[in-house]
């Protein structure tokens, strides 16, 4: 216990597999469950309990299917006494947001972005260490976790970048002058999810919108197109494959704007009340 923060910390990896007897499973044991049963008795109801482990119990809104369902079902009905709840996990090397809900009633899972990135592969910077971006698109970082009272935000930091580094901005750096175009920005914002709003604007116009889609990183496909089209091999080893990305805004870039180089600035406003910003400039020119 901190202050009115109840931490509930277990190994949820089931070895062997009870299905098969082979690999792991993610879910506890019966007597695990019985512990946090008979812990949660001694719990104020006013207090925050969060949970701790490490395979996912929560996945696009549903229980992930690498963990036992029944073992998700029975900590669901342990928790939903309580308003305010928590967990966090890790295993996938991605990061995302998720948000299980009955009711009124709804609990919110993390899935942390690890140290190691994408297994520390990826390019050989000028200090000798491999970039290990994430197939999500998601730099390698930690996150930190803030509580005040029963209540709680969470920043995620990326290794060795400045401290103000929370997005990469993807767009095409020319576009043809009023003429039909396809060209989109795409914004990974890496601790996003559902429950953020993420805006944009050119040359200090009028903020819009932008829209949410469940895609691949394009950044992050650039980067293993130059791996795989590349005539010889690079130092480090190869990034995994691209997955989709539960963190990825994205919208139209205006083009019928005046000739010349113009300043497209994003503004993240996440769940927390948090404000982030960046910008990129890309020009217009006659086709």
């Amino acid at each position: 216990n901190h202050g009115k923060v109840h931490f509930i910390v277990f190994d949820d990896i089931l070895y062997p597999d009870p299905r098969d007897n082979e690999g792991y499973w993610g879910g506890l044991r019966d007597e695990q469950l019985t512990f946090i049963e008979n812990d949660l008795k001694h719990v104020p109801k006013d207090h925050l309990i969060v949970l701790s482990m490490h395979i996912p119990m929560l996945n696009d809104n549903q229980y992930s299917e690498s963990f036992k369902r029944e073992v998700f079902d029975r900590l669901i009905s342990l928790l939903k006494p309580f308003p305010n709840t928590f967990s966090m996990s890790a295993h996938t090397h991605t990061q995302r947001h998720d948000f299980y809900k009955e009711g009124n009633w709804e609990h919110h899972h993390y899935v942390a972005g690890p140290a190691c990135g994408d297994w520390w592969s990826g390019w050989i910077d000028e200090e000798g260490l491999p970039d290990s971006m994430m197939r999500d698109g998601t730099p390698n970082g930690y996150a930190l976790i803030t509580f005040n009272g029963n209540e709680y935000k969470i920043d995620y930091k990326i290794a060795r970048r400045p401290a103000d580094y929370r997005m990469n901005i993807y767009a095409p750096i020319v576009a043809p002058h009023n003429q039909s175009f396809r060209g989109e920005v795409y914004v990974n914002y890496f601790n996003g999810g559902d429950k953020d709003k993420v805006e944009y604007r050119v040359d200090n116009g009028e903020w819009r919108r932008m829209r949410k889609v469940v895609e691949q990183d394009p950044m992050y496909v650039r980067l293993i197109q130059k791996w795989d089209s590349a005539p010889g091999i690079f130092p480090g080893r190869r990034p995994s494959n691209p997955v989709e990305c539960t963190h990825l805004w994205k919208t139209r870039l205006p083009n019928r704007l005046p000739v010349g180089t113009h300043v497209l600035e994003v503004k993240v406003t996440d769940m927390f009340g948090q404000e982030h910003n960046d910008f990129i400039t890309y020009r217009i020119v006659e086709n």
